[in-house]
């Protein structure tokens, strides 16, 4: 399987408020994670992983993500080969990202 890259940030729960959930739907996509996405237009919003572990957030989503930078590319083993990931980037291999997740990079929620 090979995957395509997607901007997502991350926040601790408690730092975020959906002011509007008219055009919010989630999605259950496993045991213990879902997805909300925007009803309208099919946009992928957030990722919940349970309340242990910081919301991701579409990038895309947020109206200014000009502080925004690069903390790891996550399954890097399965990118598409028409691009490349800076050596001085931090890259995780699908296995890597499941066993040490978000303890694998900093975190400060």
């Amino acid at each position: 399987m090979r995957g395509h890259y997607f901007a997502v940030t991350a926040a601790a729960w408690d730092h975020v408020e959906i002011v509007d959930t008219t055009n919010l739907s989630w999605f259950q996509s496993s045991d213990t994670s879902r997805r909300g996405f925007c009803r309208s237009c099919g946009s992928r919003l957030f990722f919940d992983h349970g309340k242990q572990v910081p919301l991701g957030v579409s990038a895309g989503s947020l109206d200014d993500g000009s502080n925004l930078a690069i903390a790891v590319h996550i399954y890097a083993d399965e990118r598409g080969a028409y691009y490349e990931i800076s050596d001085d980037e931090k890259q995780l291999s699908k296995i890597e990202w499941r066993n040490e997740g978000w303890g694998s990079i900093p975190w400060h929620g």
